[in-house]
């Protein structure tokens, strides 16, 4: 996961997600934009970009926990 943007309690956090085999790094241009204005993160799912490969198959409910534990654990910018 990668962070940019000033956290603000009153502006939401984007959250980009690159799919197809992409990576973060192709949201990069667009993400540095968007921080002008709001917090914005973008995030690898296992087996995409640079994260790890998956263990199992994923569902939306794994996928979820997942997304749940980086966007509770500490951010990177």
């Amino acid at each position: 996961m990668s962070c940019a943007g000033e956290p603000a309690s009153h502006r939401p956090v984007v959250l980009l997600m690159a799919g197809l085999g992409d990576g973060l790094d192709n949201l990069s241009g667009i993400q540095k934009t968007l921080s002008a204005r709001y917090r914005v993160c973008s995030y690898d799912r296992l087996g995409e970009g640079e994260s790890d490969a998956p263990t199992g198959p994923q569902t939306m409910d794994s996928t979820g926990k997942v997304l749940t534990a980086v966007l509770d654990g500490p951010r990177s910018k």
